[in-house]
Order: structure tokens, then C-alpha cells, then sequence
């Protein structure tokens, strides 16, 4: 059947910008409902059954509801773009992944705008420690009941975290530039993952018994690694005008507008090394000191006894 244009999505009311669209998902328990996200910070839910024909009607009346971290909308929302937002396997929840900053969960469980009184935030969860910069990201649920979730990194890794906690659970190498693809496949832990080089690798968990300290350890530094280069330009950000394009000017402060050259570098990444060893040290000393005031309560009941 050929293709028609079902609706323009535009930033307000007639007259104003269009939105460029990165990802369109539907719902799959109800296939009336789909989400897009774009070159705003809003994640816009529609309802098929409630669309006209284009021109007849003004996009944002359209929308069901919007989606958006609280201190995302406070901003300017020239700042963040949403790369990708997709539905969990029963349609209740919405991820959406946003430019250089975190991936955000939102409970659309009743099908209308989430209670502020419930989520203050604007959200339900958010995940932190990868970099979604350079290119546009992709983001997904993993596991049979949505229980993980996997997005692409400019470091190179693919990260998974625990959806209702947050903490990440795994990190793998997956290309020597940027992650940018993700599908899980529908009833296996199996996961695709793709990203500058030419190759589509596949993912399996074959590996048994219990996480590898090096490995977790690794990730995370690297987490926290790609955190604080991610605060370190939203940080010149902030200092600056917003008349160019948020990926224009950033590229411009890591070619030049930062002054920093290979040396700069190697000397932040040596100093990222440094905070993350003293900080590994404190939580060390924090866990062998609880751990001595237990034993010295024990000891202390016994002897009472």
C-alpha cells in the first residue's frame, strides 16, 4: 500500500519549527500507541486513532502526552536531543536515550501522562556511565521481562544495567570507535550490537560463574571515566551562547575550543586514573572499618554475656 505522511512533528504551535525525527517505536502490546524522539528534549506519545490528515490539525494537540526529565525541560532545550526511545515488552515503559546525558525510563503503564506527585523527577529510573556523544545512540530493553538495559557507548563498549536498580551489570568491548546499534533477539539472551566498523557482532551468555573482579573494576572506571568527560563539556557549555547548533559547538571545543591537545589529554586521563584509585581506597577503608566496629560489637556482647 503506498506510503502517505501521517503527521509533522513541530516544537509548538503552527508556525514553529519542525522536529527532526531519530526514532519512532510502537507500542507492542497496543499498536495503536507509537513514541518518537528527536532534536528536542521531548519524547511525544501519539495515538494513531486520533490522527487527521496533515495540515488539518496542529501536531502538539495531537500528542497523548510528553516525556521529559524535569531539569532536561527547566533548560534550554536546544542543549539535549533524544537519540532513540523504545517500548518494553508489554508497552508500559518508554526508554529514551538523550545527547550527552543519561538514559531515562518512563512509566506509561495507563497510557497517560505520569503523576508528578509519583515521579517528581519527571521519570521513573535514569542510567549513567556511558557517553552518547558522537553519533546517534541506540538503546533497548534486554531480557524476557525487559529486566536489563543495554545502549552503545563513544567508548567503544556496550553497557547493561539492572533496570530496576541501575547498577551496571556488564560492560563489553565491542568496537574500536563508537557502539551505536542494539537488538535484542525476541526470545533468546542473545544481543546484536553494531557500531562504526563494518562488522555486526553477536552476544551470548556462555560464560559461567561469577563476574570477574578485573572486569567489574574495569567498568567501573570506565563509567566513571565517561562521566566526568561528559560533566567536564557540559560544563564549557554552560559558560557559552547557544547560537550554534549543540553538536556544531562541541565539536568545536574538542578540536579546538578547549585548548587541549594529546598531552592535555593524557594528563586528565592519568588524573581520571588517580581520583578513581584514591576513591577505590576510600570505599576500601570505609568497608575494613565497618567491618572492625561489627566485630568489635560482637565482641562486646559476648563478653557481656
Amino acid at each position: 500500500r503506498p506510503c502517505h505522511q501521517l503527521l509533522c512533528v513541530k516544537a509548538g504551535g503552527k508556525g514553529s519549527k519542525k522536529v527532526p525525527l531519530n526514532s519512532v517505536s510502537l507500542n507492542p502490546h497496543n499498536n495503536n500507541y507509537f513514541c518518537v524522539g528527536g532534536s528536542d528534549a521531548l519524547c511525544r506519545v501519539y495515538d494513531r486513532r486520533k490522527m487527521v490528515a496533515m495540515g488539518s490539525a496542529d501536531s502538539s494537540t495531537l500528542a497523548c502526552y510528553e516525556l521529559c526529565p524535569k531539569d532536561l525541560s527547566d533548560g534550554p532545550r536546544g542543549l539535549c536531543s533524544i537519540t532513540c526511545a523504545t517500548y518494553s515488552h508489554t508497552g508500559g515503559e518508554i526508554l529514551a536515550s538523550y545527547n550527552d546525558d543519561l538514559v531515562y525510563l518512563f512509566d506509561v503503564s495507563t497510557n497517560a501522562r505520569p503523576l508528578e506527585s509519583e515521579y517528581p523527577d519527571g521519570y521513573k529510573q535514569c542510567y549513567s556511565g556511558h557517553r552518547n556523544e558522537r553519533t546517534v545512540k541506540g538503546v533497548n530493553f534486554f531480557g524476557e521481562r525487559s529486566e536489563y538495559v543495554v545502549s552503545g557507548s563513544d567508548c567503544g563498549h556496550f553497557f547493561m544495567w539492572d533496570k530496576e536498580t541501575a547498577d551496571i551489570v556488564l560492560m563489553q568491548h565491542a568496537d574500536e570507535e563508537v557502539v551505536n546499534c542494539l537488538e535484542p533477539h525476541p526470545h533468546i539472551a542473545v544481543l546484536a550490537t553494531s557500531g562504526i566498523e563494518s562488522d555486526i557482532k553477536v552476544w551470548a551468555p556462555i560464560k559461567e560463574g561469577e563476574p570477574d573482579p578485573e572486569e567489574i573494576l574495569n567498568a567501573r572506571f570506565q563509567a566513571k571515566k565517561n562521566t566526568r568527560e561528559r560533566e567536564r563539556e557540559q560544563s564549557y557549555d554552560s559558560e557559552k551562547h547557544y547560537e550554534l547548533p549543540t553538536h556544531v559547538w562541541r565539536a568545536i571545543l574538542r578540536n579546538m575550543g578547549t585548548g587541549m591537545g594529546e598531552d592535555d589529554e593524557d594528563d586528565m586521563e592519568d588524573e581520571d586514573e588517580e581520583e578513581f584509585e584514591d576513591e577505590e581506597q576510600e570505599d576500601d577503608d570505609s568497608d575494613s572499618e565497618s567491618g572492625s566496629q561489627g566485630s568489635s560489637k560482637e565482641d562486646e556482647e559476648q563478653d557481656s554475656s
